[in-house]
């Protein structure tokens, strides 16, 4: 996914959490391409390849996305 430098979705962390479970969920290979630091930060978060541009992440070999690893991630409440 190319990531624009100006304008684009609102809202960058749904986009990129959707996109990445979505990737996952269907075995799809999903790098983002992007030059916004907030948008590269988030990708990373989700465990998403980044690339600086489209030619790096073609020449390159990626592995597919991998669901970040979540430390001390609250419990959900057991329901009696």
């Amino acid at each position: 996914m190319v990531w624009p430098d100006k304008g684009g979705p609102r809202s960058p962390r749904l986009v990129l959490n959707l996109m990445a479970r979505r990737s996952r969920a269907k075995r799809v290979p999903l790098a983002v391409v992007a030059g916004r630091q907030d948008v590269r930060a988030l990708a990373e978060s989700f465990g998403l390849p980044l690339f600086n541009n489209a030619r790096q992440a073609r020449r390159e070999q990626w592995e597919p996305s991998q669901p970040p690893i979540l430390q001390n991630a609250p419990r959900a409440a057991a329901s009696n």
